[in-house]
């Protein structure tokens, strides 16, 4: 079955750590399902299962094909849950290690230590914040970048499918969806790269909210989330990967309006058991935040949500020959099927030469009609002149004009090819993608890992030999400063006394006053060892080489460092920052091409939207419309991956504008820029300074082109009759006054050097 352009993949809606808000009220639920497009499906012939080409979800037609046909019937009872059932307890048990670490390093970066008793009662359970310190440096840093103040989050560049106007227009209508739909997208980052840092890998799920009519694009942890061993997986989509499982957790009155809506069948057995937090999987990495914030989920029991498998695999039907890619939704606990939807969609690119293609052919079938039916018509007409009662020289004439106005054959288009019989063939199928709804970026690579490898995997052995060298410094010190005694049988203390405590009297018994002394062996402890402090300093100086995060990153000053000084550290520092940054960027461009193609797939045919511009931050109207996301296009984040400090961007635009205005020669500058030029560098000034307030209130580059030529048709209009047209600055120096003699003319500017730069 394949899914055109217009398809539904679905993904429906859901709680919303899930698919989205689910209203509560039959009004709210009938008014937002205006929302729903319905998927247009293309279903091969299949001999015995017939199965409609405008289904959303294919579990009614199967359910009810399966009343008649027994092999259908254990396909959709048995067959397909037990498969989906099979593939994700595989997928999840081969993965215990790898979560038992995930558990390890999280509990490290909590501080959420285990207690101990060892080597003796009460001793120290110190913790060195490596990775907390660290890890919260570096997804500070790339957050904040990525999500500043008044910036755009992105640009789409134009290219070769895109013009320059298009490409305007889809910066400004994708950052308005993602500051104005989607307003819960910085939450996700953050939890992404906070996974991209520490673990090594994040991965995003893209899904279309039909309740409440806009694209959603949510962080996946793997708690939620499983697939099987890849050697070498690399695309961003997870394309490469052969199948996806994400648990969802929906309540009860998602479910029932999932099912209004027909995406979901057979709600009824799901909901004849209880909704519960207590789950039978293994979830270390749950557990041990629960435990941390000291909360039980296995205490809430009330409205609790339902567990699902929504699998994204390859699925053989009844009677099929092969698999197809289908994305399968089964409860687990009654194992009942309540979706299945193709993943098969109309390539965007390709589905624009098979419409043009398929105009053409209709226009060409035509046109072969009408000239079918004229030919006919002269048929008749010179078989009516062959008759005895037409006078010969009026059969002859008539002959001869039908000739003359007969219009020539049609033209076939220049793609168009004859089939085996000589008849005109179609144009060929539109080519078919598979919809891919994951993004997913990795830390650090190595050859032949499955998955990705963090930074805090790296530190995780300088996080435990940093705590246990710190202990046994405070356990060192306890004990020098603690008094351990051996006392011979025969010395006596008072009931329920253990030990001897300063400033107080303790009477004994049993020995001679003069034999006190010789009744008590005392032990001298060593003083700690100083150097167990140099091996914890060690261990996070072995961290910061990993991470590249050192404390100049968290704007510590080290002595008298001056300003460009600990500006080149931090550049230097922040070089692998900056690499790591690059590949999890991989995953957001993969969001927003996702984005886009949501946006193909269900944005109404036009629309009006009051969108930022990302140059003025001023609102301006602007119409969208699903064809403007036809074709593919880059994505540039803003995001500043030199992670440069705002004094040092004020520096740099301070000096870009200086020397413009100083370090170049006037003359020269006006035959080498335009005044927009001038403009934009006065506007980075203002923005690096975060006066978007100010900013907003410089002209466009189209408000100074017209504002330019106004001026100019302005001089033109009021010279006095006679006097010669104003001169146009053409980069010449201007010719010496007549009847004065020339003057030597030597242009000075301000070297680059010299412009003034920022506050230091």
């Amino acid at each position: 079955m394949k899914i055109s352009k217009r398809s539904s993949t679905a993904g429906g809606t859901g709680s919303d750590d899930q698919n989205g808000a689910v209203p509560d009220s039959e009004a709210q639920y009938s008014e937002s399902s205006k929302e729903v497009v319905v998927a247009q499906t293309e279903n091969p012939a299949q001999p015995g299962l017939a199965l409609p080409d405008n289904a959303i979800n294919l579990v009614p037609y199967l359910l009810e094909a399966a009343e008649k046909d027994e092999k259908v019937k254990k396909f959709i009872e048995e067959t397909l849950p037990n498969q989906v059932m099979r593939h994700f307890d595989e997928d999840w048990k081969a993965r215990e290690g790898w979560m038992q670490q995930r558990a390890t390093i999280t509990n490290l970066f909590l501080g959420a230590l285990k207690e101990k008793s060892e080597p003796f009662r009460n001793c120290a359970n110190m913790h060195v914040p490596i990775l907390a310190t660290r890890i919260l440096r570096l997804v500070s840093r790339v957050w904040a970048e990525l999500h500043a103040k008044g910036q755009p989050m992105f640009s789409a560049q134009a290219g070769s499918k895109l013009s320059e106007k298009r490409a305007d227009l889809i910066t400004k209508h994708e950052n308005w969806q993602f500051e104005k739909e989607i307003p819960d997208f910085p939450a996700h980052t953050w939890r992404y790269w906070m996974d991209f840092f520490l673990f090594g890998e994040g991965i995003f799920s893209s899904t279309r909210d039909f309740l409440q009519g806009k694209n959603r694009h949510r962080y996946v942890s793997p708690d939620k989330f499983v697939y099987p061993y890849v050697e070498g997986s690399t695309a961003p989509d997870m394309s490469d990967v052969p199948r996806k499982t994400e648990i969802l957790s929906l309540y009860k009155r998602d479910l029932k309006s999932m099912e209004r809506l027909g995406f979901y069948a057979q709600v009824s057995k799901v909901c004849s058991h209880r909704g519960t937090h207590d789950t039978d999987l293994d979830q270390p990495v749950k557990d041990a935040v629960d435990k941390f914030e000291k909360r039980d989920r296995t205490d809430h029991t009330e409205d609790a949500p339902y567990e699902l498998l929504e699998q994204h695999t390859w699925v053989q039907l009844p009677y099929a020959d092969q698999e197809e890619p289908y994305r399968v939704v089964v409860d687990r606990k009654s194992k009942a099927v309540l979706g299945l939807y193709s993943r098969y969609y109309d390539d965007p690119e390709d589905r624009t030469r098979f419409d043009r293609e398929t105009s053409e052919f209709e226009q060409y079938m035509l046109a072969v009609q009408q000239y079918t039916q004229i030919i006919e018509e002269e048929q008749k007409t010179l078989a009516v002149l062959q008759q005895p009662n037409v006078p010969p020289e009026e059969a002859i004439a008539i002959g001869e004009q039908v000739q003359r106005e007969r219009p020539n054959p049609p033209m076939s288009p220049p793609w168009m090819k004859p089939d085996e019989e000589g008849n005109p063939k179609p144009p060929e199928p539109c080519k078919q993608k598979v919809i891919e709804w994951f993004s997913r970026g990795t830390c650090i690579d190595i050859p032949n890992n499955s998955f990705g490898i963090g930074l805090g995997v790296l530190m995780l052995p300088h996080q435990m030999a940093g705590n246990i060298m710190l202990n046994q410094y405070i356990d060192a010190g306890t004990l020098a400063n603690s008094l351990g005694l051996v006392v011979h049988d025969m010395v006596k203390f008072p009931p329920g006394m253990t030990s001897i405590s300063p400033n107080e009297i303790t009477r004994i018994r049993g020995v001679p006053p003069d034999q006190i002394e010789k009744a008590f062996w005392k032990f001298d402890h060593q003083q700690a060892n100083p150097q167990l402090l140099q091996g914890v300093q060690m261990q996070e100086a072995a961290a910061d080489g990993i991470s590249s995060s050192p404390d100049v990153l968290s704007g510590q000053k080290e002595g008298d460092e001056t300003f460009r000084g600990q500006a080149t550290r931090v550049e230097q520092s922040t070089k692998q920052l900056s690499a790591l940054t690059v590949r999890g960027m991989v995953a957001l461009n993969q969001v927003a091409t996702n984005n886009a193609m949501l946006n193909f797939q269900f944005l109404p045919d036009t629309r009006q939207v009051d969108a930022r511009d990302p140059a003025t931050r001023k609102l301006t109207p602007i119409t969208v419309t699903r064809e403007l996301y036809r074709d593919s296009y880059d994505v540039v984040f803003s995001a500043d991956l030199s992670f440069a400090s705002r004094a040092t961007k004020v520096s740099e635009a301070d000096d870009a504008m200086g020397l413009l205005m100083k370090g170049v020669p006037p003359q020269l500058l006006t035959l080498v820029m335009r005044p927009e030029g001038v403009g934009a560098a006065l506007r980075k000034c203002l923005q690096a300074r975060d006066m978007f307030d100010l900013a907003s209130y410089m002209l466009t580059d189209d408000e100074i082109g017209q504002r330019m030529m106004a001026q100019q048709q302005a001089s033109q209009a009021g010279a006095p009759p006679g006097a010669p047209p104003p001169s146009v600055p053409n980069g010449q120096a201007p010719g010496p006054a007549q009847g004065a003699p020339p003057q030597p003319h030597i242009a000075r500017g301000t070297p680059a050097e010299a412009a003034p730069g920022g506050v230091q």
